[in-house]
């Protein structure tokens, strides 16, 4: 890795090499080394993994590690066509050296992007131990939240009901295309908290720009808004405070992120039906009516119908959690890596 590996766990990369090496454990032991990367690894490994690097620096450990199997990890599809064509190229370039390197993807849609298939697909891998599904607490998540460096509408969740919506993560127009998302939200009976997670400028200027449409629209008693890095603890304590997860991204305007979504995984470990967008693999994961739903954010009577029946249904959740144990958890995912690892034994 050439970042640290520790809290706030709000990064989608550091939340990936994380579960990672709990899975890593599970596979193999805790024969595991975790150490940033500099290019000056000993050739005394029998597995090496690569989370994060320069193609400079991948090439000098690969070319360092000549004795030793190098798992370089890609997490993330391109931010465009010509990052994906100089990535295709590089790893060819790089199948020439004495040294093994096999490429992970963390779904087939990521190695699809980059136009290679996978050698292996390792997706990212959830703690269902702690994302699991635990008693709602209104009065402490509104204590966490009065703390935040800026918010809106803390005293509308005094009156909010059992059918609360939840978004956490940026709130730039790719990852809360907040128009599409309020106009939905109109449509129902529900309220939504906002959560951004990232105390900039830009999620606070984002800020302004959702209040003001939700005043537009007449809606403003049904949201709130706080933007926020939160501890792990905060939250498990934040996704079970919803009666469903919305991750909408736009399609249309596609920057990166880990794919699957991390945030999206965790919050079907605590039992929530999600409702997100075709994008990235979801398509794959999510089974409309059965573990949540993918919509069409510019129909707001699609996500209004699939929150409905989100609620009216308690076998979504349940199912969530069950596609997460059976892909996902740390046990899938260490049995994913010790199958990779029993290939070079």
């Amino acid at each position: 890795m050439n970042f640290e590996l520790a809290p706030p766990w709000s990064d989608g990369l550091r939340v990936f090499a994380r579960g990672l090496i709990e899975s890593i454990r599970r596979a193999n032991g805790d024969n595991v080394e975790i150490r940033k990367l500099d290019g000056e690894i000993k050739n005394d490994y029998d597995f090496v993994h690569v989370i994060s690097g320069s193609p400079m620096l991948i090439s000098k450990v690969a070319k360092n590690l000549k004795n030793c199997v190098v798992f370089k990890h890609i997490i993330t599809p391109p931010l465009g066509l010509t990052t994906a064509l100089k990535t295709k190229i590089f790893y060819s370039i790089m199948s020439g050296f004495g040294g093994k390197i096999v490429k992970c993807f963390s779904s087939d849609f990521v190695a699809q992007s980059y136009f290679m298939q996978g050698d292996f697909v390792i997706p990212p891998s959830i703690n269902t131990t702690d994302f699991t599904e635990t008693l709602r607490e209104p009065r402490r998540l509104c204590a966490v939240l009065e703390n935040s460096k800026a918010q809106f509408g803390m005293t509308n969740m005094s009156n909010f009901e059992d059918d609360l919506v939840l978004y956490s993560g940026p709130l730039s127009i790719d990852r809360f295309p907040y128009v599409q998302v309020l106009n939905g939200i109109k449509e129902t009976k529900s309220e939504i908290l906002i959560i951004g997670r990232n105390t900039t400028n830009n999620d606070i200027d984002s800020m302004d720009n959702i209040i003001s449409y939700a005043r537009k629209i007449g809606i403003e008693n049904k949201i709130a808004i706080a933007v926020k890095v939160l501890t792990e603890e905060q939250k498990i304590l934040l996704i079970n405070s919803a009666s469903v997860v919305i991750q909408p991204f736009d399609k249309k305007i596609r920057k990166v992120a880990v794919d699957p979504p991390i945030f999206l995984l965790e919050s079907m470990a605590c039992c929530r039906p999600v409702i997100t967008s075709g994008a990235y693999s979801l398509e794959t994961i999510i089974r409309n009516g059965y573990n949540g739903y993918i919509v069409d954010w510019s129909d707001p009577i699609q996500f209004s119908d699939a929150l409905q029946n989100s609620l009216d249904n308690s076998k979504i959740g349940v199912n969530a959690r069950t596609t997460i144990l059976d892909n996902f958890s740390v046990e899938s995912v260490s049995g994913k890596l010790r199958g990779m690892y029993n290939e070079f034994s």
